[in-house]
């Protein structure tokens, strides 16, 4: 497309109605044009291959490489721009090597990367019903507008840009398999990105006289997210000039600008619907981007997917008048059902509250989400149909109930295999697969890779995603980023080694990186797993059979995903006609087996799945390559027999059993020794210099409130360690020593309508004393307060002294302290990774810890009216790995200085 094309709006591609043509469906590794790419890009020394398909990846790169010769020089350009603007004070990691690729995609020949074929069409974008829906990122920015608007729709197309790769880099789906599949795997980030793009699109042909500038897209993507997303809602309203402003209390809302008069410009031409659609997405994709709006439902851009999510139940829509429902238990309060989404009520109600609250506070995005009901049933009205209402009320009830007893993961569960019905199958197929090979047909072969399949299911544990895409290797060193399981042949007479891909849980890496050097070792989040069932020695006769006929030198398994499928539930019917044996029930088999008799955070990471009731638990879970493969050579052991796998013991395993797998951030020993050590010295030489001044000394007062401050930090340190709590505003109980002879308090760290996750904490009696000790030292502060308003509204012990400004104990004023103790920025709940990590190595049982941690779904409760477990035995089960934790940890109870005391007499 060269510039004179450009200055041409008659030139331009006409831009088509949202739709058109189905997007073919093409996944790279298919296409020879992305095979001849990477293999030239695996042989030039200058660029990393893996760094072109990391860039591939995140545009949304289409199989066929077509036009990418035009994106690459779109995207240079944006990126110069966005460096020249210098808006984008912290770029993305990922886009450091972006230029160096894009250099290099433009210098190759036809012959590696296509030319653009916009030429033959210079009315029609090559693009256009090809992959504008399953690639809308790639679309967009291969397109162009006239020189007039040129730097600012440039601008406008990296805000969009750089949006998307901060939606995919929370979704847990980020580094998917590419090569393999069609179409990135987050339908909503896409549709976000679709109906943006084709906003641009509209601008770009300045459709209803609507011209780039006026969205002013130089301003910083943040302070554009929040500009726009305001005035799109004062706009809605129509009260631009009385509506309530929403704001943080920290921002304020300029009312009159320049900029309000020309984005409501903009918004009075946008008056065709459509239009106006495509617009709220471009201004809903920044404002999710950048956590001033948190969205409510998926966008699947005319696709009709919907997300299934195992251990959550789909709820009914019906378009009929809503009620309260009136059944309810007789032994049990009746409560509203209620829609599990995320509490967003109880993070605030400004935009993007939710999402700031995650951040902020440390926390998985499952971990707020409300209980397992519907806020207001649409069912029949009373007027209607009565009987109909409680009957679909009744219903869901019992759903509810049946969700509950499936939450506690019974081993004796109906719904999963049994071990009898396992070791069938497994006879079955060792029987069957020595005849399939003896056959040369095609068909035979297929019939082959079946059978491989689900052995590798029965002894990885792997889904059937993960095994079709199964890698050969000849060592670790030789998997690559997009690889997520392989297989290394083991030598005469050792065990072959499986590879695991185990992606850490969302988290907020980019504002902690620097906090990595403190927390336990994860190298590059491989689990290595021994062969011990010996389910790879079908994979190499299968290979070695078929080496030189049917099978690709790239894809062990063949004849398409779908087709084997379709094949493994056959063969499944056949060995069991009655149904109960399926392929989703030998996928989950060793899964439900390992959480069933162990700790379900543990098993995410031994037998990674999309499990709801191992979403948070893996969120704090950390845990040593060693005790991980030692755990599932325990649950292959325990399910099919130590006489079925090969000989040899855990210590002579040959997985690489060094480093850690898990959340990211758990802090290491010696790193919250440090820091405990550091701020008890610092203490105690506070101590000694506030003894020493005198009462009307003028640095008194600043001494005396900086060893407040530093008191109250450690007092908070031991809490948090002692209780696994969430960081929360108000951590400290009221009056600590009163009513409390058993040691037990009750918390609510975590918001809920129903008050159902109320926690029963047991506190250490040095704890208790040191809680006292932070009482009495904060009811001295506060009567040396000079203002009585702001001492009437302090909470208890909760908070801290800047100046003589009183701030209450929260995460954005504990994190500078918590910096500045332990020399990087860590997450705030930090401590809690630490303490379920450890306590699963000591051996703490797996329903203490998830007590001790807060961490239950429906039907997990501990504390519910229902629930059989003891106060008394969780404490004596608890006690000895909590104090233990606790004194090699180095806290104890500090007491206070004199000065105290004389002031209180």
């Amino acid at each position: 497309m060269t510039d004179a094309e450009n200055a041409s709006l008659s030139r331009s591609p006409q831009l088509k109605k949202p739709g058109g043509k189905k997007s073919a469906a093409v996944a790279p590794r298919d296409c020879p044009e992305f095979q001849r790419c990477m293999e030239a890009a695996e042989k030039d020394p200058t660029i990393s291959a893996a760094a072109l398909l990391a860039l591939f990846r995140d545009i949304g790169v289409y199989g066929t490489l077509r036009e990418l010769t035009i994106v690459a020089e779109n995207l240079r350009s944006i990126l110069d721009l966005i460096d020249s603007t210098e808006f984008l004070t912290a770029p993305p990691v990922e886009m450091s090597q972006w230029p160096l690729l894009l250099e290099w995609i433009q210098r190759q020949e036809p012959e590696v990367i296509p030319p653009s074929e916009y030429a033959k069409n210079p009315h029609k974008s090559p693009l256009s019903g090809v992959c504008t829906k399953s690639h809308p990122l790639y679309a967009l920015l291969w397109w162009k507008t006239d020189s007039g608007q040129q730097d600012d729709w440039y601008l406008l197309q990296g805000h969009v840009l750089l949006a998307h790769l901060r939606l995919i880099a929370r979704n847990k789906e980020r580094f998917y398999d590419f090569a393999s599949v069609t179409s990135a795997p987050y339908d909503d980030i896409l549709g976000y990105t679709y109906r943006a793009g084709i906003f641009l699109r509209e601008i770009s042909v300045r459709r209803a006289g609507i011209s780039a500038e006026l969205l002013h897209p130089e301003r910083v993507p943040q302070e554009l997210a929040e500009s726009i997303y305001n005035a799109w809602q004062l706009f809605t309203k129509g009260k631009k000039k009385d509506a309530q402003k929403e704001q943080d209390d920290e921002d304020e809302w300029e009312e009159e600008n320049e900029y309000d008069e020309d984005l409501n410009e903009l918004l009075r031409k946008s008056g065709y619907s459509s239009l106006r659609s495509h617009l709220q997405g471009f201004i809903y994709m920044l404002a999710t981007a950048y956590d001033c709006h948190q969205p409510t439902e998926r966008l699947t851009h005319g696709r009709g997917k919907k997300e299934s999510i195992a251990g959550y139940l789909p709820l009914m829509d019906l378009d009929q008048e809503s009620i309260e429902p009136d059944f309810q238990d007789p032994h049990k309060p009746q409560r509203p059902l209620r829609k599990r989404a995320e509490a967003a009520g109880s993070l605030g109600s400004k935009p993007g509250d939710a999402v700031r609250y995650q951040l902020e506070y440390d926390i998985d995005v499952d971990e707020n989400l409300g209980e397992a009901f519907v806020e207001e049933l649409s069912i029949c009205s009373r007027k209607s149909g009565g009987g109909a209402a409680n009957l679909l009320t009744t219903a869901l009830q019992g759903r509810v109930r049946a969700e509950a007893l499936q939450n506690q993961l019974f081993l004796w569960d109906y719904e999963q295999l049994t071990d009898t019905a396992i070791r069938r199958l497994r006879r079955a197929m060792a029987e069957a697969f020595p005849g399939v090979l003896k056959k040369s047909c095609l068909k035979s072969s297929l019939h082959a890779q079946s059978l491989v399949i689900l052995f590798v299911l029965l002894g990885t544990g792997v889904g059937f995603e993960k095994c079709y895409q199964l890698k050969l290797v000849k060592s670790r060193g030789h998997i690559k980023e997009h690889h997520h399981f392989a297989y290394q042949p083991g030598e005469v007479e050792q065990w072959g080694t499986w590879y695991v891909k185990i992606e850490p849980p969302s988290s907020w890496h980019s504002q902690s990186a620097e906090a990595q050097s403190l927390c336990a070792d994860i190298q590059d989040s491989i689990l290595c797993l021994p062969d011990v069932t010996g389910c790879g020695k079908y994979l190499e006769q299968l290979l070695k059979h078929y080496s030189d006929t049917n099978l690709s030198k790239m894809h062990l398994f063949t004849g398409g995903k779908r087709k084997r499928q379709r094949e493994i539930q056959e063969y499944l019917r056949m060995v069991d006609p009655s149904g109960y044996l399926t392929l989703t029930r030998v996928e989950n088999y060793l899964w439900y087996r390992c959480a069933g008799r162990g700790d379900i955070g543990e098993t995410e990471l031994v037998f990674p799945k999309k499990q709801r009731l191992g979403q948070v638990r893996r969120f704090y879970t950390t845990l040593t390559q060693k005790s991980l493969v030692a755990r599932y050579v325990q649950v292959l052991q325990e399910t099919y027999g130590s006489r079925s796998l090969l000989a040899g013991s855990v210590e002579a395993l040959p997985a690489d059993d060094s480093g850690y797998l898990g959340s990211l951030f758990r802090p290491r020993i010696e790193s919250i020794q440090t820091g405990i050590k550091r701020l008890q010295d610092r203490l105690d030489q506070q101590v000694q210099a506030i003894q020493a001044l005198g009462n009307d000394s003028p640095k008194l007062r600043a001494d005396w409130n900086a060893y407040y401050n530093d008191y109250t930090l450690y007092t908070w340190l031991y809490f948090a360690y002692a209780t696994a709590s969430r960081v929360i505003c108000t951590p400290f109980p009221e009056h600590p020593a009163e009513g409390t002879a058993s040691g037990f308090i009750v918390h609510q760290d975590k918001s809920t309508r129903d008050r159902s996750h109320l926690r029963l904490l047991w506190l250490p009696p040095d704890l208790l004393q040191q809680l006292q000790r932070q009482w009495d030292l904060a009811t001295q502060q506060k009567k040396w307060l000079e203002n009585s308003h702001v001492r009437d509204r302090i909470s208890g012990s909760n908070f801290l002294m800047k100046g003589r400004v009183i701030t209450r104990l929260c995460p954005k004023d504990l994190r500078p302290a918590l910096q500045s103790l332990f020399d990087a920025d860590m997450p705030v709940n930090s401590h809690r990774r630490f303490c379920r990590s450890y306590l699963l190595e000591q051996d703490c049982p797996a329903e203490v810890v998830d007590a001790f941690m807060g961490h239950w779904y429906t039907g997990e409760s501990p504390w519910s009216r229902y629930s059989s477990q003891s106060a008394r035995a969780y404490v004596n089960l608890l006690k000895p790995h909590l104090e233990s934790m606790l004194n090699i940890l180095g806290f104890r109870s500090l007491p206070l200085p004199t000065r105290v005391a004389k002031r209180r007499k």
